[in-house]
């Protein structure tokens, strides 16, 4: 009805235009009939006027007034040349009918549409597989449509019109292939050509499937580059590599392990040592953004190194509450973001670590492993509870877990470029990489791909992952 009713406002606007025309050209004929009607009239009675006198004189028998007559059928003679107003002139007016137009239009609505019955059920169709949930950079990802009838039965229907509509975090629209297995089931597959939220909608004969639109999170799929460093004491080398850290202005790379802290560079070539009187035993590493190089000793003293990482203050832990710190990571504001072993505490400093601005406590046997501050929350991964649980960062509230199914001995993390967490499983020996809300995504390499015992983790500005592994005394990049 909606087709036919907008072919007959078509048609119908078609006429009006018309007679709107015709309207026009009337109306003119009109006036213009009637102007002259006027003009003849005027002349009509002028000649009426002079014939009335002409036969008054004859009735009268008068030989001076007949024969003075002459002037007043000059008179007549004058009226009957005068040249005449012709405004009216008649128009042939028709209406030509394009023909061939014509044939095209009635070939048009004889074949514009056509009545078809299916048997096929939107609401009892279903859509399942992976490409509904997560998706990879560059990986094809695949869904199964089955089509139902309305007791629920599995139909297939040709006349069946199967609509996929795949939009990226801009909403442009993504290319897809489906093919029908001509039994009611159909293969949909996409490849996502970038990270974020995607959103799949999913259409049988206009109607959308219950679940529609679904809610897709690509990331990037991160493969293994290269390693730096061998298992020895000499520079270069390893020993228990614990905490790295990245300068995203020069990208030098800071590792610290059993022994001390090394600088590479992003290709791996190592650049120097950090030395320090009673630089002991580094156990975290971190980079201020104006470059700067902190690092936490096993002795309980934070050291500060500038740009040239000559040394330049130790912090004092003049704070009573401050007793054991183990790990540190700094916000985006500059505060220092302290993982506290002696209580099992997470302590927020201010960025000249005077000031204690917030303690988050957990139980005893949640043991923070890594702490980090993102998005106004802190991540903070709890080693022995196996899960990654989330505080805000204004008041320390608890708002929910991470990993609770997908993590055994969570240790470092770090939101990646694609603000990403990924977390360092150190007993499953692998990075597991998780939404901010706590989806899990995927899984990064394997036991059996090289990693043994990742520890510590860091991003580059290039989207590389450092990670520690600490049984295999060497840091893993990937790409």
């Amino acid at each position: 009805m909606t087709s036919v009713e907008e072919l007959m406002r078509l048609l119908q606007e078609h006429e009006k235009a018309v007679l709107t025309s015709l309207d026009v050209i009337e109306g003119k004929a009109q006036r213009d009939h009637a102007t002259q009607r006027e003009h003849f009239q005027i002349s009509m009675n002028q000649l009426q006027t002079h014939v009335d006198w002409c036969k008054d004189i004859l009735q009268r028998k008068k030989s001076v007034e007949i024969l003075q007559a002459h002037a007043l059928i000059a008179q007549c003679r004058g009226v009957l040349n005068a040249e005449k107003k012709n405004i009216y002139k008649p128009s042939h007016v028709r209406y030509e009918i394009n023909k061939e137009l014509v044939e095209d239009a009635r070939s048009a609505v004889s074949s514009m549409g056509q009545v078809v019955v299916s048997n096929t059920d939107p609401l009892q169709s279903l859509a399942e597989g992976t490409g509904l949930k997560v998706g990879e950079v560059g990986r094809e990802a695949k869904i199964t449509l089955t089509t139902n009838d309305f007791d629920g039965n599995q139909c297939y229907d040709e006349n069946d019109r199967i609509a996929v509509t795949v939009k990226t975090p801009s909403s442009k629209g993504l290319s897809y292939v489906i093919e029908p297995n001509k039994n009611g089931e159909y293969s949909v597959s996409y490849t996502p050509d970038c990270v974020g939220q995607h959103e799949v909608l999913i259409a049988v004969n206009d109607e959308p499937l219950n679940g529609s639109p679904w809610s897709v999170y690509v990331t990037n799929r991160y493969k293994y580059s290269f390693s730096i460093g061998l298992h020895a004491r000499g520079q270069g080398q390893f020993f228990r590599p614990i905490s790295i850290a990245i300068d995203d202005k020069s990208g030098n790379v800071a590792v610290a392990d059993e022994n001390r802290v090394q600088i590479y560079s992003l290709e791996g070539t190592y650049l120097r040592d950090v030395a320090k009187n009673g630089l002991i035993t580094p156990t975290s590493v971190a980079f201020t953004k104006s470059s700067e190089l902190i690092v936490v000793s096993s002795s309980n003293l934070i050291f500060c190194f500038d740009q040239s990482y000559r040394f330049v203050k130790t912090i004092a832990l003049t704070n009573k509450e401050l007793n054991s710190p183990r790990r540190l990571t700094i916000a985006g504001d500059g505060r220092l973001v302290v993982c506290d072993w002696g209580d099992h505490t997470v302590k927020v400093l201010s960025s000249d670590g005077s000031q204690l601005l917030l303690t988050i406590r957990e139980s005893a046997n949640a043991l923070p492993r890594h702490a980090i501050s993102h998005q106004k929350m802190i991540f903070v991964s709890c080693y022995l509870a196996g899960v990654v649980k989330v505080f805000s960062e204004k008041d320390g509230v608890f708002l929910y877990s991470i990993g609770v199914s997908n993590l055994s001995t969570p240790a470092g993390l770090e939101v990646d470029r694609f603000d990403n967490l990924v977390v360092c499983d150190c007993d499953n020996a692998r990075l597991q990489i998780f939404t901010l809300d706590g989806k899990f995504l995927n899984t990064v390499k394997g036991r059996h791909d090289g990693l043994s015992e990742p520890y510590s983790i860091a991003v580059s500005s290039a989207s590389q992952l450092f990670v520690t592994d600490y049984s295999k005394h060497c840091v893993h990049v990937f790409q």
